[in-house]
């Protein structure tokens, strides 16, 4: 290197991007969400500035768990400490509690304000963004029972981003912080969107309470029926990871035994309507995704299709 080539080189500045600093983070109504988000930001330093929302008990707790911030005098003075307001009370009060807010100038310009809610969108948020904030929807696709609970599951959650694009480079960097998965998504139907992911939470709890009480009446003891079932469960799951879908489809249907169905059908005969229905109507949608997955014979398809349909 000559000495006009190394002078050049002290004089350059260095290419190397500094990691963006990290924004302050306020909570307002810290539920199972908000303050597990907000521990694991705290965790990865993250400034924790101030938690709000709820009885000042709650609040007590909820700032324990995260183990950092202070409960704010109120719910204003905690959204203007924050560069990162997460707004996470439950769904019916974030309208309500962001236009309390806007209207208490609690609100910084050029601040982020998120809301976590699946089945609404950004505009919730309308009152924060008059401010001048920059709103968005930041949605974990994960199911969260309680707070310790949130902490192991957020790893790994895929996290859906809908609203001011200047508020994506601040969703990008907390989503890394909590080893998440962010996907820029602006669901055309967010109610629908929302529907899909209850379909596969929700009324799997209930299709899991459903074959609980199968396996009961059918003489396996109370005590044994879940923790027998649990692992069938993890290994049908573990299928749908490792083979996707519709190749994870077993069973009767997926190998178009119409017997062992109409069996299934005559031992269900006893029990009320609506689980007879609910099992038909399963059954039918079953079969189109075992002809989706092109194991099933036509003609098995459509005595199948015809033996549910009588009872769907």
């Amino acid at each position: 290197m000559t000495p006009s080539s190394r002078k050049r080189a002290r004089a350059e500045p260095s290419r190397r991007t500094r990691p963006a600093p990290k924004p302050k983070i306020a909570v307002i109504g810290p539920g199972r969400v908000g303050s597990a988000i907000a521990r694991l930001l705290k965790e990865r330093g993250f400034p924790i500035a101030a938690v709000a929302g709820g009885a000042p008990e709650s609040v007590r707790k909820a700032v324990e768990f995260i183990g950092a911030g202070k409960a704010a005098r109120s719910l204003a003075a905690a959204a203007h400490a924050g560069d990162v307001v997460f707004l996470t009370p439950p769904d019916r009060q974030i309208k309500p509690v962001c236009d309390a807010v806007a209207a208490a100038k609690g609100f910084r310009r050029g601040s982020v304000v998120f809301h976590c809610s699946g089945a609404h969108d950004a505009s919730l948020l309308d009152s924060a963004r008059a401010c001048k904030a920059r709103v968005a929807v930041l949605h974990p696709l994960q199911s969260f029972a309680g707070r310790d609970q949130a902490l192991r599951r957020m790893k790994g959650a895929f996290f859906t981003f809908d609203g001011d694009e200047a508020a994506q480079p601040a969703a990008e960097q907390i989503v890394e912080a909590l080893g998440g998965v962010l996907i820029p998504f602006r669901p055309k139907n967010r109610a629908l969107y929302h529907a899909a992911s209850c379909v596969l939470s929700n009324y799997l709890v209930a299709l899991a309470d459903l074959s609980v009480i199968l396996m009961q009446l059918s003489g396996l003891p109370e005590r044994d029926a879940a923790r027998a079932l649990l692992p069938l469960l993890r290994g049908t799951v573990e299928n749908i990871d490792t083979l996707g879908l519709p190749h994870a489809l077993t069973g009767p249907i997926a190998r178009g035994d119409v017997e062992t169905v109409q069996r299934h059908i005559e031992a269900l005969r006893p029990l009320p309507r609506e689980i007879r229905r609910l099992y038909s109507q399963l059954g039918l949608y079953t079969v189109r995704i075992a002809q989706r997955k092109g194991a099933l014979k036509p003609h098995d398809a459509l005595a199948l299709a015809r033996l549910l349909g009588e009872t769907a």
